[in-house]
């Protein structure tokens, strides 16, 4: 991974939005959030929406380059689509579908969570 990669992954695990000083109870980080933390959650529980994001990365597309990246059909693909754009992950200009900021964020935030996680089971394998 790039240095610059690794210092963004590391800002982003340490405090992605500048918000740990601001809390100081757990109670507090979770708040009245459920509605808005299942939105996200559900956004990024489809392993499809995943790839949909990732293949924005790289640049507007059309939906039929989206088809080929993803390797999903037309109906499936525009279910996703729609979903993401829920999120706001999404955004659409003509025929041509990009990944908003929020999107990009998201995307990042799940894999660096993913990555923590997968790391935390491994050292922690003697607990289950």
């Amino acid at each position: 991974m790039a240095g610059e990669e690794q210092s963004f992954f590391l800002h982003l695990l340490k405090d992605p939005a500048g918000l740990v000083g601001q809390i100081s109870t757990m109670e507090e980080l979770l708040g009245e959030e459920e509605e808005e933390i299942g939105r996200v959650a559900m956004a990024l529980s489809n392993a499809a929406r995943v790839r949909v994001l990732k293949a924005l990365l790289s640049g507007e597309k059309t939906t039929a380059a989206l088809m080929v990246q993803t390797k999903l059909a037309g109906g499936q693909l525009y279910h996703h689509l729609k979903e993401l754009s829920l999120a706001q992950f999404i955004g659409q200009r003509g025929r041509l579908y990009h990944i908003t900021p929020r999107g990009k964020q998201a995307l990042l935030s799940i894999a660096a969570l993913s990555r923590v996680l997968r790391s935390f089971a491994a050292e922690h394998s003697n607990l289950r």
